[in-house]
């Protein structure tokens, strides 16, 4: 009914509506005297807007006066942080929306051209770099983000190049990410630890004792140095350890790995075996070493005996000991640890089986020991049984103890293992029952 200038609504028994009502699907809003309202309405401290149709806009922005607002289910301007359409908004307290910067409780946000906040991401404006969190607001101090460490000031800015905080130095690459690690930059070397500071005086990286000055330039060294047993040698011109070369004096040579440490013991380098002594790190030359014949050019070339070592190295014993026996070297090596860590003791000529009477090959247990047996007008000494009748024990000797056939390094007894004298007592003295012993 419109009348007097205005509009009201009559109800089915034809009293004038009042207060909030919804007609046709509409929501409007009557006042206390049944008059349809239109523009801002203030009640109970929230605001209304109605359109000039006089129904209240809900659930939807509106624009009106410059600014924009947002009305609620019930038609209410919402105001503060609201979450619309999955964005997130700042709409003050009167329910303007914001944009730009918005300064609030000591937090930084910022609303980009269609109001919403910018949030989990970077923000680039007034040529700098922020970050806004999940909840929109620019982060400070040091952060991680998408696994990188950035430093933001107390603005949020993200700083690049050279930053001091509490007294420690970091740098901050093209990215703004700090560095952690080796740096070069302003014509020095500088070194970032774990926590991206940049060090100062001497600090071992990789097993490598350096030094930096008060500002963490590197100083450059030359020449030998040592830390923790690592031995190095430094090139003059660039202040580090030579890496993955040789280093030569004259005919001494070292070999420096990924690290720049000298290497030693047994190493391969381009396809060849090398060996450097542990002590001084120099590369051997014409000598032979567990097994290993090396030449001049320091080349390990394998022997019988290397082909033992590394064949020792895949059995396992119930003791301390392993022996093991090549038949066609003519040989028996001792060897003292356990499985992958078998060191040679000893390697001995032996006289193993003729070809009428091999030695039995196989793996076998140390069992019963004794002083001596005869064989006919042979007597043998110091026997250490290894399967059934065969035994080590020592070359043929008279029954006085004097040496009837003392010849070994070849196939020749009955199918027991003969040794040296000094060498079947040895085992005899120091080897255990259940040794395990190879025979190959």
């Amino acid at each position: 009914m419109y009348t007097g200038g205005s509009y009201y609504f009559c109800g089915g028994d034809g009293a004038v509506l009042k207060n909030f009502q919804t007609i046709s699907g509409k929501r409007y809003y009557l006042g206390t005297d049944g008059i349809r309202q239109t523009g801002w309405i203030d009640l109970g401290g929230k605001r209304y807007f109605g359109m000039e149709d006089g129904s209240l806009r809900v659930n939807g922005w509106l624009y009106t006066g410059g600014n924009y607002y947002f009305c609620g289910g019930d038609g209410a301007v919402l105001k503060n942080f609201q979450t619309i359409s999955g964005k997130r908004y700042y709409l003050g307290t009167d329910g303007i929306r914001q944009r730009s910067w918005i300064d609030l409780n000591g937090k930084k946000y910022f609303g980009m051209e269609d109001g919403s906040l910018r949030v989990n991401g970077w923000l680039y404006t007034g040529g700098n770099y922020y970050f806004c969190g999940a909840d929109g607001a620019v982060l400070k101090g040091f952060q991680t983000v998408s696994g990188k460490r950035y430093y933001f000031n107390a603005e949020g800015i993200r700083q690049s190049r050279w930053i001091t905080v509490n007294g420690n130095t970091y740098f901050a690459m093209e990215d703004g990410s700090l560095r952690k690690g080796w740096l070069y930059a302003d014509s020095n070397n500088y070194f970032c630890n774990s926590a991206y500071v940049v060090v100062k005086g001497n600090y071992a990286i990789d097993g490598v004792a350096y030094s930096f000055d008060q500002k963490g330039a590197m100083i450059k060294k030359s020449g030998w140095g040592e830390y923790k047993g690592n031995k190095y040698y430094f090139n003059p011109a660039t202040g580090f350890p030579y890496k993955n070369q040789w280093v030569s004096f004259g005919s001494t040579q070292y070999y420096a790995n990924s690290k720049g440490h000298m290497v030693s013991g047994f190493y391969t380098i381009g396809g060849k075996l090398y060996y450097f002594y542990p002590d001084s790190k120099i590369m051997a030359r014409n000598t032979t070493i567990n097994g290993y014949q090396i030449g001049a050019n320091g080349v390990a070339v394998p022997t019988r005996m290397a082909r033992m070592y590394s064949m020792a190295q895949g059995y396992s014993s119930t003791t301390p000991y392993l022996i093991m026996v090549d038949r066609a070297s003519h040989k028996v090596g001792v060897f003292k640890g356990g499985k992958g860590l078998w060191n040679n003791l000893y390697y001995w000529d032996c006289a193993d089986g003729a070809p009428s009477t091999p030695t039995v090959g196989g793996i076998f247990k140390v069992g019963m020991k004794g002083y001596y047996f005869d064989s006919g007008s042979a007597r043998c000494f110091w026997y250490t049984q290894f399967y059934g009748n065969y035994l080590f024990h020592t070359v043929l000797c008279y029954k006085d103890g004097s040496i009837m056939d003392g010849r070994v390094g070849m196939a020749l007894s009955h199918g027991c293992v003969r040794l040296q004298i000094p060498n079947a007592k040895w085992i005899y003295d120091n080897i255990p029952k259940g040794t395990t012993v190879v025979v190959y």
